[in-house]
């Protein structure tokens, strides 16, 4: 228990998703999901992998 706990810290406190997800899988097993293939993070997001089309027919905020 001891040592799950160590890893499940490791995970929580691991700096990209690629490392975390690692050690979730460590723990977890191999249906645990793969890592993403972009772990570059952005202010605590991950990164964009599309555009994004808002189109012309919604309401629009100011």
């Amino acid at each position: 228990m001891k040592e799950a706990a160590g890893i499940a810290r490791e995970a929580l406190d691991a700096t990209d998703t690629y490392t975390s997800v690692e050690k979730w899988r460590k723990l977890f097993g191999l249906k645990f999901p793969t890592p993403p293939k972009s772990t570059k993070k952005q202010n605590g997001f991950s990164s964009r992998e599309e555009k994004t089309d808002i189109g012309s027919g919604g309401t629009r905020f100011a």
